[in-house]
């Protein structure tokens, strides 16, 4: 699946498991990638076998120091850790899994203007960004604003091409 550069996709469906096989295989082609997830990293790690940094998107501290976490209210610190990621890193993959988890801390409209923000990012460095996003958890009104921003990608099928 040809995921074209400096584009964001929405992978929407009931599992994130679609996104993170897409992330793996531009992982495998030698890009480098930032993970941030609702999950616990370590679990994340080993379910996906991923090595890339991988952020916890949780309310908990740290508990050690190979888990790096950012609070789910704190959008702007978000922003700032993937564009550094990108500053650095250049061209890259970006993996965000908890966009629900997300909403669930800030308004929707707070959490849609990240995502902007993001694919500016994303575009400038002709990197990816790729989403999962359960539909079953968003208002139908939602979902809509964020394909708006992203390609979406149903199911693991292959991305329609940008409009």
């Amino acid at each position: 699946m040809a995921l074209g550069r400096g584009l964001s996709y929405l992978y929407v469906g009931p599992s994130a498991d679609p996104g993170y096989a897409a992330f793996k295989e531009l992982l495998a082609t030698g890009a480098r990638g930032l993970c941030m997830t609702r999950h616990n990293p370590d679990a994340v790690r080993e379910r996906y076998g991923l090595a890339c940094p991988v952020i916890w998107l949780a309310r908990t501290e740290r508990t050690s120091d190979n888990c790096q976490n950012v609070h789910p209210e704190h959008i702007l610190k978000i922003h700032t850790i993937i564009t550094a990621f990108l500053r650095v890193e250049g061209e890259s993959v970006i993996m965000l899994d908890g966009i629900e988890y997300l909403i669930t801390h800030n308004d929707f409209n707070s959490v849609l203007k990240l995502i902007s923000l993001i694919n500016e990012r994303i575009a400038i460095s002709k990197s990816r960004l790729l989403m999962p996003v359960n539909a079953a958890a968003l208002e139908p009104k939602e979902l809509g604003l964020l394909e708006r921003e992203c390609t979406r990608v149903d199911d693991g099928a292959p991305p329609a091409p940008p409009s």
